[in-house]
């Protein structure tokens, strides 16, 4: 009978070995999905913001696109902008935006020479001005807009050498 006390006493170490390894492995998992946690919420918010300097950027782009056709208007010339390129910023590559206007038939949907300022206004205007517009925030993403006058249906597919 003291023999069989002794080997049970022996084995309430090995037990306590085994819960404490349990309990690490444990723990070790709870770190490694806490961590995992939260490098997904930093990739989550750095794609937030590049997400907001792409809009930024596009949103830019359609102002930077509507003056340079005012612009060209003021001057007598009937160009519209070609597909544009540029920084925000010249001292940095990103975030850059791309703009091209072109005009629009708006019954049949089909490109038309740059407008006048006098077909695009008034109570019933002649032809849609098209603005195409997108904002980089670095290489891979983008943000695509498109703004037209209020009569205007511009087709939703880009100009092919946009």
């Amino acid at each position: 009978m003291i023999t069989f006390l002794k080997s049970k006493n022996n084995n309430k170490g090995e037990v306590s070995v085994y819960v404490a390894l349990i309990l690490l492995m444990v723990l070790l998992v709870a770190a490694a999905t806490a961590g995992n946690i939260a490098l997904s919420n930093l990739k989550n918010a750095d794609n937030i913001e590049n997400s907001s300097k792409a809009f930024y950027a596009a949103d830019t782009g359609n102002e930077k696109a509507l003056q340079t056709y005012m612009w060209n208007q003021n001057d007598l010339n009937l160009a519209c902008p070609g597909a544009t390129e540029e920084p925000l910023d010249p001292s940095f590559t990103y975030p850059k935006m791309k703009y091209q206007v072109q005009g629009q038939d708006p019954a049949s949907g089909s490109e038309v020479s740059c407008p006048d300022l006098a077909a695009i206004t008034g109570t019933s205007p002649s032809a849609s001005l098209c603005v195409y517009v997108k904002g980089y925030a670095g290489p891979t993403g983008q943000i695509v807009r498109n703004v037209t006058n209020s009569i205007g249906i511009c087709s939703g597919s880009y100009p092919d050498n946009f």
